[in-house]
Protein backbone atom coordinates (compact mmCIF):
# COMPACT_ATOMS: atom_id res chain seq x y z
CA UNK A 1 0.00 0.00 0.00
CA UNK A 2 0.85 3.54 -0.82
CA UNK A 3 1.51 6.54 1.27
CA UNK A 4 -1.43 7.91 -0.75
CA UNK A 5 -3.33 4.51 -0.32
CA UNK A 6 -2.98 5.51 3.78
CA UNK A 7 -4.35 9.15 3.55
CA UNK A 8 -7.12 8.25 1.25
CA UNK A 9 -8.21 5.80 3.25
CA UNK A 10 -7.65 7.59 6.66
CA UNK A 11 -9.79 10.72 5.28
CA UNK A 12 -12.36 8.73 4.69
CA UNK A 13 -12.46 6.58 7.43
CA UNK A 14 -11.68 8.67 10.34
CA UNK A 15 -11.82 12.31 9.05
CA UNK A 16 -15.18 12.64 7.21
CA UNK A 17 -17.73 12.74 9.30
CA UNK A 18 -20.59 11.72 6.63
CA UNK A 19 -17.88 9.11 4.58
CA UNK A 20 -20.13 6.78 3.30
CA UNK A 21 -17.45 4.31 3.24
CA UNK A 22 -17.30 4.67 7.27
CA UNK A 23 -20.81 4.60 7.24
CA UNK A 24 -20.70 0.91 4.76
CA UNK A 25 -17.71 -0.28 6.91
CA UNK A 26 -20.42 -1.47 8.98
CA UNK A 27 -22.19 -3.46 6.92
CA UNK A 28 -19.52 -4.99 5.64
CA UNK A 29 -18.66 -6.18 9.35
CA UNK A 30 -22.32 -7.71 9.68
CA UNK A 31 -21.83 -9.72 6.84
CA UNK A 32 -18.24 -11.00 8.49
CA UNK A 33 -20.61 -11.47 11.80
CA UNK A 34 -23.13 -13.59 10.09
CA UNK A 35 -20.50 -16.04 8.46
CA UNK A 36 -18.32 -16.09 12.20
CA UNK A 37 -21.74 -16.56 13.92
CA UNK A 38 -22.75 -20.09 12.04
CA UNK A 39 -19.45 -21.33 13.19
CA UNK A 40 -19.10 -20.27 17.06
CA UNK A 41 -15.43 -19.96 16.65
CA UNK A 42 -13.04 -20.49 19.51
CA UNK A 43 -9.76 -19.71 17.19
CA UNK A 44 -10.07 -16.58 14.56
CA UNK A 45 -7.81 -14.91 12.10
CA UNK A 46 -8.77 -11.50 10.57
CA UNK A 47 -6.51 -10.57 7.48
CA UNK A 48 -6.05 -6.93 7.19
CA UNK A 49 -8.65 -4.55 9.84
CA UNK A 50 -8.26 -0.73 8.44
CA UNK A 51 -9.56 1.34 10.90
CA UNK A 52 -12.56 -0.92 11.56
CA UNK A 53 -11.50 -4.59 13.31
CA UNK A 54 -13.80 -7.33 13.67
CA UNK A 55 -12.79 -7.47 17.37
CA UNK A 56 -14.17 -4.94 18.27
CA UNK A 57 -17.86 -6.30 17.32
CA UNK A 58 -17.64 -8.55 20.57
CA UNK A 59 -17.71 -12.62 20.03
CA UNK A 60 -17.54 -15.87 21.71
CA UNK A 61 -14.08 -16.52 20.47
CA UNK A 62 -11.01 -16.77 22.97
CA UNK A 63 -8.65 -16.48 20.54
CA UNK A 64 -8.54 -13.88 17.85
CA UNK A 65 -5.69 -13.18 15.62
CA UNK A 66 -5.04 -9.49 13.96
CA UNK A 67 -2.59 -9.98 10.33
CA UNK A 68 -1.93 -6.35 8.94
CA UNK A 69 0.38 -5.12 6.47
CA UNK A 70 0.39 -1.22 7.51
CA UNK A 71 1.75 0.01 10.41
CA UNK A 72 -1.09 2.68 11.04
CA UNK A 73 -3.79 0.28 10.85
CA UNK A 74 -1.54 -1.50 13.16
CA UNK A 75 -1.25 1.06 16.38
CA UNK A 76 -4.98 1.54 15.62
CA UNK A 77 -6.06 -2.05 16.43
CA UNK A 78 -3.89 -2.27 19.10
CA UNK A 79 -5.11 0.65 20.88
CA UNK A 80 -8.37 -0.99 20.75
CA UNK A 81 -7.31 -4.62 21.46
CA UNK A 82 -7.01 -6.69 24.79
CA UNK A 83 -5.39 -9.00 26.01
CA UNK A 84 -7.36 -11.87 24.25
CA UNK A 85 -6.14 -10.50 20.70
CA UNK A 86 -2.73 -11.30 19.05
CA UNK A 87 -1.95 -8.58 16.54
CA UNK A 88 0.40 -9.35 14.03
CA UNK A 89 2.20 -6.81 11.79
CA UNK A 90 3.02 -7.58 8.44
CA UNK A 91 1.48 -10.21 5.40
CA UNK A 92 -0.10 -13.21 6.24
CA UNK A 93 2.01 -14.88 3.43
CA UNK A 94 5.08 -14.06 5.40
CA UNK A 95 4.15 -15.51 8.60
CA UNK A 96 1.68 -18.07 7.97
CA UNK A 97 4.35 -21.09 8.54
CA UNK A 98 4.69 -19.38 12.25
CA UNK A 99 1.09 -19.89 12.93
CA UNK A 100 -1.30 -22.97 14.09
CA UNK A 101 -4.76 -23.35 12.22
CA UNK A 102 -7.83 -21.48 12.91
CA UNK A 103 -11.61 -22.11 13.50
CA UNK A 104 -12.26 -19.07 10.96
CA UNK A 105 -10.64 -17.04 9.08
CA UNK A 106 -12.01 -13.45 7.52
CA UNK A 107 -10.51 -12.09 4.34
CA UNK A 108 -12.23 -8.77 4.22
CA UNK A 109 -11.80 -6.17 1.08
CA UNK A 110 -8.69 -7.32 0.52
CA UNK A 111 -8.15 -9.89 -2.10
CA UNK A 112 -9.30 -7.38 -4.95
CA UNK A 113 -6.32 -5.22 -3.69
CA UNK A 114 -3.08 -7.32 -3.61
CA UNK A 115 -0.50 -7.51 -5.89
CA UNK A 116 -0.44 -12.04 -5.67
CA UNK A 117 -3.90 -13.38 -5.08
CA UNK A 118 -2.01 -16.42 -5.33
CA UNK A 119 0.19 -16.24 -2.62
CA UNK A 120 -2.53 -14.69 -0.57
CA UNK A 121 -4.99 -18.17 -0.75
CA UNK A 122 -2.06 -20.62 -0.43
CA UNK A 123 -1.53 -18.98 2.91
CA UNK A 124 -5.09 -19.14 3.85
CA UNK A 125 -4.96 -22.61 2.95
CA UNK A 126 -1.72 -23.27 5.14
CA UNK A 127 -3.59 -21.62 8.08
CA UNK A 128 -7.58 -23.62 7.79
CA UNK A 129 -7.86 -27.33 8.10
CA UNK A 130 -11.03 -29.18 7.40
CA UNK A 131 -13.56 -27.57 9.58
CA UNK A 132 -12.51 -23.83 9.12
CA UNK A 133 -14.96 -21.54 7.64
CA UNK A 134 -13.53 -18.66 5.75
CA UNK A 135 -15.26 -16.00 4.47
CA UNK A 136 -13.93 -13.30 1.89
CA UNK A 137 -15.60 -10.02 0.46
CA UNK A 138 -14.87 -8.15 -2.54
CA UNK A 139 -16.80 -5.55 -4.57
CA UNK A 140 -19.32 -6.81 -6.96
CA UNK A 141 -18.56 -6.15 -10.00
CA UNK A 142 -22.39 -6.69 -10.64
CA UNK A 143 -23.48 -4.18 -8.18
CA UNK A 144 -26.30 -1.98 -9.41
CA UNK A 145 -25.01 1.18 -9.37
CA UNK A 146 -22.21 0.12 -11.90
CA UNK A 147 -24.93 -1.83 -14.05
CA UNK A 148 -26.51 1.78 -14.16
CA UNK A 149 -23.11 3.18 -15.38
CA UNK A 150 -23.01 0.51 -17.91
CA UNK A 151 -26.39 1.28 -19.25
CA UNK A 152 -25.93 4.73 -19.45
CA UNK A 153 -22.78 5.01 -21.53
CA UNK A 154 -20.63 6.10 -18.67
CA UNK A 155 -18.15 2.84 -18.57
CA UNK A 156 -17.88 -0.20 -21.74
CA UNK A 157 -18.10 -3.07 -18.80
CA UNK A 158 -18.67 -3.40 -15.26
CA UNK A 159 -15.27 -4.53 -14.57
CA UNK A 160 -13.59 -1.52 -15.92
CA UNK A 161 -11.50 0.39 -13.43
CA UNK A 162 -12.85 3.62 -11.94
CA UNK A 163 -10.65 6.93 -11.13
CA UNK A 164 -11.75 5.36 -7.67
CA UNK A 165 -10.30 1.55 -8.00
CA UNK A 166 -7.30 3.37 -9.25
CA UNK A 167 -7.17 5.70 -6.02
CA UNK A 168 -7.38 2.66 -3.73
CA UNK A 169 -4.83 0.35 -5.84
CA UNK A 170 -7.37 -2.04 -6.97
CA UNK A 171 -6.33 -4.56 -8.77
CA UNK A 172 -9.18 -6.66 -10.18
CA UNK A 173 -13.11 -7.07 -10.25
CA UNK A 174 -15.10 -9.80 -9.18
CA UNK A 175 -18.72 -10.80 -9.96
CA UNK A 176 -19.98 -14.28 -8.30
CA UNK A 177 -18.97 -16.40 -11.01
CA UNK A 178 -15.23 -15.60 -11.30
CA UNK A 179 -15.19 -15.11 -7.81
CA UNK A 180 -16.51 -18.67 -7.23
CA UNK A 181 -14.21 -20.18 -9.71
CA UNK A 182 -11.09 -18.23 -8.42
CA UNK A 183 -11.45 -19.76 -4.63
CA UNK A 184 -12.40 -23.12 -6.02
CA UNK A 185 -9.29 -23.63 -8.10
CA UNK A 186 -7.46 -22.54 -4.86
CA UNK A 187 -7.79 -25.66 -3.39
CA UNK A 188 -11.59 -24.69 -1.67
CA UNK A 189 -15.31 -25.67 -1.83
CA UNK A 190 -17.27 -22.51 -1.85
CA UNK A 191 -20.52 -23.79 0.81
CA UNK A 192 -22.56 -20.10 0.85
CA UNK A 193 -22.41 -16.77 -1.40
CA UNK A 194 -24.59 -13.86 -1.44
CA UNK A 195 -24.61 -9.99 -1.73
CA UNK A 196 -25.43 -7.44 0.64
CA UNK A 197 -25.99 -3.52 0.87
CA UNK A 198 -28.09 -2.32 -2.45
CA UNK A 199 -26.63 0.91 -3.69
CA UNK A 200 -28.11 2.68 -6.21
CA UNK A 201 -25.56 5.61 -7.23
CA UNK A 202 -21.70 5.65 -6.82
CA UNK A 203 -19.73 6.66 -3.45
CA UNK A 204 -19.44 10.02 -4.63
CA UNK A 205 -23.46 10.55 -5.17
CA UNK A 206 -23.96 8.78 -2.10
CA UNK A 207 -22.57 11.11 -0.10
CA UNK A 208 -23.64 13.78 -2.00
CA UNK A 209 -27.05 12.74 -0.31
CA UNK A 210 -25.88 12.15 2.83
CA UNK A 211 -24.52 15.53 2.91
CA UNK A 212 -27.54 17.29 1.52
CA UNK A 213 -30.22 16.03 2.91
CA UNK A 214 -31.82 13.90 5.76
CA UNK A 215 -30.38 10.34 5.28
CA UNK A 216 -32.27 8.24 8.29
CA UNK A 217 -30.66 5.06 9.37
CA UNK A 218 -33.61 3.39 8.78
CA UNK A 219 -33.27 4.17 5.15
CA UNK A 220 -29.70 2.79 5.49
CA UNK A 221 -31.19 -0.44 6.88
CA UNK A 222 -33.65 -1.27 3.97
CA UNK A 223 -30.74 -0.98 1.75
CA UNK A 224 -28.78 -3.32 3.54
CA UNK A 225 -31.93 -5.68 3.38
CA UNK A 226 -33.99 -5.16 0.26
CA UNK A 227 -30.45 -6.49 -1.60
CA UNK A 228 -32.01 -9.74 -0.69
CA UNK A 229 -34.54 -9.31 -3.54
CA UNK A 230 -32.03 -8.35 -5.64
CA UNK A 231 -29.40 -11.65 -4.89
CA UNK A 232 -26.89 -10.73 -7.55
CA UNK A 233 -26.33 -6.77 -7.47
CA UNK A 234 -25.79 -5.75 -3.63
CA UNK A 235 -22.54 -3.27 -3.39
CA UNK A 236 -20.45 -6.03 -2.29
CA UNK A 237 -20.10 -10.14 -2.54
CA UNK A 238 -18.94 -12.60 -0.15
CA UNK A 239 -18.33 -16.32 -0.61
CA UNK A 240 -17.89 -18.28 2.25
CA UNK A 241 -15.46 -21.74 1.56
CA UNK A 242 -13.91 -25.09 3.33
CA UNK A 243 -10.67 -26.63 2.13
CA UNK A 244 -11.38 -29.00 -0.15
CA UNK A 245 -9.52 -32.23 1.29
Amino acid sequence: MSDEYVREYAREHQEKSTSFEKIFSNFRMDAVQRSLSKRGPNSVLEIGCGFNPGFTEGSTATDWTVIEPQHEFVEYARQQADESVEIIEGRVEEVAEELETFDFIAVSSVLHEVSNPDELMDAVRRLADNKTLIHINVPNANSFHRLLAEHMGLIDSTFEMSQRDKNFERNRHYNRQNLTEYVTESGFDVVGSGTYFFKPFTVDQMEMIIDSSEFPDELLQGLDSISQEFPDMGCELYVEAVKDD
